[in-house]
């Protein structure tokens, strides 16, 4: 094959309908779309997993139901922000986390990843935790254009952790909604057709869900994660050129590409304890 399955299902089917969708939207002079308009990665995201995870390369016992649960969380997101329009960021976020959680709850008698009440309690309390940070300190300014690239560099790093601790479903996983945030991030820039209220809203759930699950890896360093959040507040770690200027706003993306590989590149250290070989050296 020219193309192989992996490239196609997880990154050119996701970005191109994601990128594709897109373009319509953006074309689509209604205000619900500036709400609304992620459901073109979420429609990228949902397509992309099927198809994959049809493939008979993947036995039945490697499909995980929480990897569903998360996509569920993405439909959630869609539905939950037409129906709470007036209410806050924060609590239409709880509110998906309810189903959601129901759901985890009810698949841990049937899953092996959630089989006992403190690995259940645990995952509740890092999503619930995750939820808070990401969508408080993330969203922080209604006119910035980069949380795609932020939520597209944190779910690649978080897929990598998933790689190295052999969680192929996740890292799939990870892969396929980086590629539909790259996808929408060439659409919504420079000129912003999306808020970031919407974009956290409707992708972030899934994200966060995917840490959340990561962290119930025991084999995962806890410190590698908290390495990886780092990226959620990469613009308070280093000082970005202000400005509304094109090239202003490439440099601002470039920066945050660069300075996100280098926080990547710190928690595998930590996973693999190659950061620690070197001191010790």
């Amino acid at each position: 094959m020219i193309i192989s399955n992996k490239l196609l299902y997880l990154i050119i089917v996701p970005f191109g309908i994601s990128f594709v969708a897109s373009i319509i939207l953006r074309f689509i002079k209604l205000n619900i779309v500036s709400r609304l308009g992620y459901v073109s990665a979420n429609l990228s995201i949902l397509i992309s997993y099927f198809l994959y995870f049809s493939l008979p390369e993947w036995p039945i016992s490697d499909k995980q139901i929480l990897s569903y649960i998360i996509i569920f969380s993405g439909i959630a997101s869609i539905l939950i922000d037409i129906i709470t329009e007036q209410i806050s960021l924060l609590r239409r976020v709880l509110i998906v986390a309810g189903p959601l959680l129901a759901l985890v709850w009810i698949s841990s008698i049937i899953n092996t990843e959630l089989s006992s009440f403190e690995q259940i309690f645990k995952f509740i309390t890092t999503f619930i935790i995750f939820i808070i940070i990401g969508f408080t300190l993330a969203d922080k300014d209604p006119d910035d254009s980069q949380i795609t690239i932020i939520l597209a560099m944190f779910v690649l790093g978080l897929g990598i952790l998933a790689h190295i601790n052999d969680k192929k479903e996740i890292f799939s996983l990870s892969l396929v909604i980086f590629s539909a945030l790259i996808g929408i991030q060439l659409t919504n820039w420079p000129k912003k057709f999306l808020t970031n209220t919407s974009l956290l809203l409707g992708i972030g759930t899934p994200v966060l869900s995917i840490m959340a699950i990561i962290s119930l890896d025991q084999r995962v360093n806890p410190f590698a994660i908290l390495t990886l959040l780092i990226i959620l507040f990469i613009e308070k770690v280093i000082k970005l050129p202000q400005g509304q200027y094109k090239s202003i706003i490439g440099i601002r993306f470039l920066m945050i590409f660069i300075a996100s590989i280098i926080v990547i590149f710190a928690s595998i250290s930590i996973q693999t304890n190659s950061l620690f070989e070197f001191l010790k050296l």
